[in-house]
């Protein structure tokens, strides 16, 4: 009888913590929310900044990758160390590449993530407080490496998914390219027309590859 109610107890026990630890919360104090960075203008910017450090910088980063991956796959670069396994495997091609391949898996995750934090951006610039000259550099700038990310997927893989969601539908990388195209022209004719014109001299130069493209 006893051994009855100590199992009881215990099962009891166990339901209540699982029940409360359900409803426990852990925020990060160094981090801003998701709500907090997109309330206004200047997180917004701050994201921007974001999208060029993840999409720019390190070995993880997806301008990385992307060399990595075209130089090693048409024999344009070689591997010097035979330890880099997911590069080496990469120059061998063919069934050598699988799944989980380092070089493709960090260039696809960081695409998506690039992509993900562009829409939220995108997605929050017409609700928060700002003059409509920096709103629309924040619009084309997200807008801008939204197509870098998703572009260099286009160039690996035959189709990408372009929305942000659970299970989104894959599209093939043809319609992608055109309807991008077209809605980068719109974006980026505020920067063309000098209503606002970015100071950096490497933001400047990435507006200027990108209406050059347009023109053509």
């Amino acid at each position: 009888m006893n051994m009855k109610k100590i199992i009881l107890y215990s099962v009891f026990a166990a339901m209540l913590l699982s029940a409360t630890s359900c409803q426990q919360e852990y925020l990060n104090p160094s981090a801003a929310s998701e709500t907090q960075a997109t309330g206004d203008i200047n997180g917004l910017i701050t994201l921007c900044n974001g999208l060029q450090f993840r999409y720019a910088t390190s070995r993880a980063g997806v301008i990385y990758n992307a060399i990595t991956a075209s130089g090693l796959s048409t024999r344009e670069l070689t591997v010097l160390n035979a330890g880099n396994t997911d590069e080496e495997l990469l120059r061998q091609g063919a069934n050598n590449v699988a799944d989980n391949n380092g070089v493709l898996r960090n260039m696809w995750s960081q695409a998506q993530l690039v992509k993900a934090n562009a829409d939220l951006i995108l997605r929050s610039v017409d609700a928060v407080q700002g003059d409509a000259a920096t709103k629309a550099a924040v619009r084309a700038y997200a807008s801008i490496f939204r197509a870098l990310a998703l572009g260099t997927l286009a160039q690996f893989w035959q189709q990408v998914p372009i929305e942000t969601n659970t299970n989104a539908p894959f599209r093939p990388r043809v319609k992608y390219f055109k309807k991008r195209f077209v809605r980068l022209k719109v974006l980026l004719q505020p920067l063309e027309q000098r209503l606002y014109l970015p100071t950096s001299p490497h933001v400047l130069s990435l507006v200027s590859m990108f209406l050059i493209h347009c023109r053509l």
